[in-house]
């Protein structure tokens, strides 16, 4: 939300910059911890049959689809003035744009949306690959990570911007981040958690802030995600997740609230900050046109978290209510 706004409101960072960064790897930090913590909930209780796998599917489908299916409404008018195609909404409605149609996402930032709904139909395997051996998890997560590398070594071309077609094509294609999510659930299979919070962990987490922030990269943002600096980035970000993942412990009091708030609320923060930024453009632009654009970016940001609250409490917790009981019953 932050890049987002910055972007809109002062104009594009290149790959020096931290929100240049955040931009990206942001995206980044989330595939690992889809796949760490649905690790977590899934991989002792969940049962390989036919039952439970339904009982997956139907708890995701309730959990992601109604908000989504409430951004992509909201694009189609506000961003795409109901210039979008039969077959466009076909894909997005129905989710099949993440497998078919990466690039073809409604939504602003949805692509990561589509991207997570492949994630989840690889989940199943992933749960019987992570009950085998050892080596077959090795070799699983080997063969995802050869892929993230041909990406950033082949397909995606450190000489021509990050904006080019091919390169957006190639980028949010669901192969090219699905070693992120794979190496979320190898890091929930391979590490056992310290029975108390151990501090000296710690420095995981300090240094690879420290290697994300100064690593030297200047350029456009195509960089990021090319050649050897897309290894060292993304090895800042999992000795991030790592750090804090070993480190343990729980925060108490205001900030133990405020964090899991915005836990809570970060899907609808993801889809809905677009949406609140252009009404609220909309309506300075109709009502007091003399507004500045910092003003748009500061009532923009606290709306969002405003209806990101609303919208948690009073539309998805419904949604995922719903959907345990649908599950239940079936």
């Amino acid at each position: 939300m932050l890049f987002h706004f910055f972007t809109w409101t002062f104009g594009e960072f290149d790959s020096s910059s931290f929100f240049g960064r955040v931009g990206l790897y942001g995206v980044a930090i989330f595939y690992v911890l889809s796949g760490l913590t649905l690790y977590h909930v899934y991989h002792y209780g969940m049962s390989l049959s036919a039952n439970g796998i339904r009982d997956f599917f139907i708890k995701r489908v309730f959990r992601i689809f109604p908000l989504m299916w409430v951004a992509t409404l909201f694009s189609i008018w506000l961003v795409k003035g109901f210039d979008v195609s039969v077959r466009q909404m076909i894909l997005n409605f129905s989710g099949l744009f993440g497998f078919v149609a990466w690039d073809e996402g409604i939504a602003t930032g949805i692509w990561s949306i589509g991207n997570e709904l492949v994630f989840y139909c690889l989940f199943p395997f992933l749960i019987f690959i992570g009950r085998k051996s050892w080596w077959m998890n090795v070799l699983v997560l080997l063969l995802f990570l050869a892929i993230y590398l041909w990406f950033a070594f082949s397909l995606l071309n450190g000489d021509t911007g990050f904006d080019a077609p091919m390169q957006k094509f190639h980028y949010v294609n669901p192969l090219n981040q699905a070693f992120l999510f794979v190496s979320g659930f190898m890091l929930g299979r391979f590490i056992e958690l310290p029975a108390k919070p151990e501090v000296k962990f710690h420095v995981f987490t300090i240094a690879g802030l420290l290697l994300f922030i100064l690593y030297p990269i200047h350029g456009d943002r195509i960089l990021l995600v090319t050649d050897w600096n897309r290894v060292v980035l993304t090895a800042s970000c999992l000795m991030i997740c790592y750090g804090i993942y070993r480190a343990g412990g729980e925060l108490r009091g205001k900030a133990h609230w405020m964090l899991k708030t915005l836990g809570e609320i970060s899907f609808s923060v993801y889809l809905l900050h677009p949406i609140v930024h252009r009404l609220i453009g909309l309506f300075r632009d109709a009502v007091a046109p003399g507004l500045s654009e910092k003003f748009r970016f500061i009532a923009a940001l606290v709306l969002t978290l405003v209806v990101s609250y609303i919208s948690y409490h009073a539309f998805e917790r419904w949604f995922i209510r719903l959907g345990k009981r649908l599950s239940n019953t079936l």
